[in-house]
């Protein structure tokens, strides 16, 4: 449970997606998009605007800017 586990998984799903999704159709438009975050273990919630989520969203922008894709991401 690392930022960088979070970051590797998140890759591998995207990645899997939009595979499935030129599969069908290569002309279908792409993003690179996120709502990924960390996980407060002891109170069971999703801290939103928490430094990790800004961590681990600066990661995934510069994820799709190294694929060429544009990027959304989620939080504060």
């Amino acid at each position: 449970m690392s930022l960088a586990g979070t970051l590797v998984t998140h890759n591998a799903e995207v990645l899997g997606g939009l595979r499935l999704i030129k599969k069908k159709r290569q002309t279908t438009p792409a993003i690179y998009a996120s709502s990924t975050t960390n996980m407060d273990l002891r109170l069971a919630t999703s801290p939103v605007g928490s430094p990790e989520m800004g961590m681990i969203n600066a990661a995934v922008a510069f994820m799709a800017q190294y694929y060429s894709l544009p990027s959304w991401v989620a939080g504060a």
